[in-house]
């Protein structure tokens, strides 16, 4: 199959569900934190496996564990802190890549928390 610039079938493999914090009052009083779905997409997910990795003319953080490529998603914000769940395991993310800065791919690099859903 080819593809001009974007192959959408490379990204209906993986399913992540993008989410952000949300405070909601607890049956027990008081309030709790939950994570909110904002949308399940299709992602192309890339393993880093060290820190001296490059993208978009940035050096990435050397927290980047994972990086999540999606369609461009204009109610993705890069000033709102948001979160990735994917196969169970929750990634932090940590800055917003809009690739080519022409609003087709945004890519999401994300760190692997090391606590369960916090």
């Amino acid at each position: 199959m080819s593809c001009n610039n974007i192959c959408l079938g490379d990204y209906k493999k993986k399913y992540i569900s993008i989410q952000k914090k949300k405070t909601v009052p607890a049956s027990t009083g008081g309030s709790m934190v939950v994570y909110e779905t904002i949308a399940t997409i299709g992602a192309k997910i890339e393993t880093k496996k060290n820190s001296a990795n490059y993208s978009a003319g940035l050096t990435l953080d050397s927290k980047v564990t994972h990086i999540f490529e999606i369609i461009y998603r204009s109610d993705i914000d890069s000033l709102e802190k948001i979160y990735i769940d994917y196969r169970s395991k929750k990634y932090e993310v940590l800055n917003i890549v809009n690739i080519d800065e022409d609003n087709k791919l945004l890519e999401l690099n994300s760190a692997l928390q090391s606590k369960e859903w916090e």
